[in-house]
């Protein structure tokens, strides 16, 4: 498999996009608007009940991205919490933000369509609307009829709906 940086859209039967492809001969279709929240493991909230009721962040823990993506809207989120400490341990992507909540390192910026599927995660904010972003999926116009792309176009779309049950 190459890595991502070398994979040309243009030969990818399907493309998972936060903005619809401009030109070519494309079809795109939004598959959904995955939303975020702020989580805790089930335990770590028992622990920190009343600063958490209290919006104390200056007392909790963070698990969030390293510096080099600093930059992107969930770092920027937790920065806009009054006193946040910043986060003590850090990754490089987000199923490590996920691994280190659920692990009890602190809270962080979670999908919601994988959070609540765990029932050992609890949310301490439960929509962060700012973070919602809207996936575009784009195939090339002759695939876009092609039963397995609608397939898969389907089954994402099913998993950003909410529903806990898919």
């Amino acid at each position: 498999m190459l890595p991502t940086s070398r994979v040309q859209p243009s030969k990818a039967d399907i493309l998972l996009r936060p903005l619809p492809p401009e030109g070519g001969d494309l079809v795109t279709r939004r598959v959904g608007r995955p939303t975020f929240g702020l989580y805790a493991a089930t335990a770590y909230a028992a622990r920190h009940r009343e600063v958490l009721k209290a919006a104390d962040w200056t007392r909790l823990s963070f698990v969030g991205l390293d510096e080099t993506r600093a930059h992107f809207a969930s770092e920027g989120w937790l920065r806009s919490l009054p006193g946040w400490p910043g986060a003590w341990l850090r990754c490089s992507y987000a199923l490590g933000i996920y691994d280190g909540v659920l692990a009890g390192a602190g809270l962080g910026v979670l999908a919601t369509y994988a959070a609540i599927r765990v029932p050992d995660l609890v949310p301490v904010v439960e929509t962060i609307p700012e973070l919602a972003q809207d996936i575009w999926l784009t195939t090339h116009r002759a695939l876009a009829d092609s039963p397995r792309i609608r397939a898969v176009s389907d089954s994402i779309g099913r998993i950003w709906s909410g529903d806990p049950a898919i």
